[in-house]
């Protein structure tokens, strides 16, 4: 259960990260350092659940969050690259539905 209410929170925030991307916006720092802390832990503790989803996503944000953390991120930051986390964060979201399926569906 708590897995399913963490993965309703992550859908809300790539919903938001694919529109902001798209847009060509970036996440403010504030958010996306407690969301890339966030969103790392999440993906380690899915890995039970979808084990190639998870070694997928799960090095991508623990990567993510140390280069949010370092300040990397904000350097590298223009237009075109938000445009293409855009598109990035609408695949993640993409995973993240399927992740929902999984973990709400009748046990068989």
């Amino acid at each position: 259960m708590i897995l399913a209410l963490a993965t309703a929170l992550m859908v809300a925030i790539h919903v938001a990260g694919a529109y902001l991307g798209l847009r060509g916006s970036p996440i403010p720092r504030e958010a996306g350092v407690p969301i890339s802390l966030f969103e790392a832990v999440y993906w380690i503790a899915a890995y039970p659940y979808a084990p190639l989803l998870a070694a997928v996503f799960a090095p991508i944000h623990v990567a993510g969050a140390a280069a949010y953390l370092t300040g990397v991120l904000g350097r590298f930051a223009t237009e075109r690259r938000l445009r293409a986390y855009g598109v990035y964060e609408a695949v993640e979201l993409a995973a993240l539905l399927y992740l929902s399926y999984l973990t709400l569906r009748p046990p068989s």
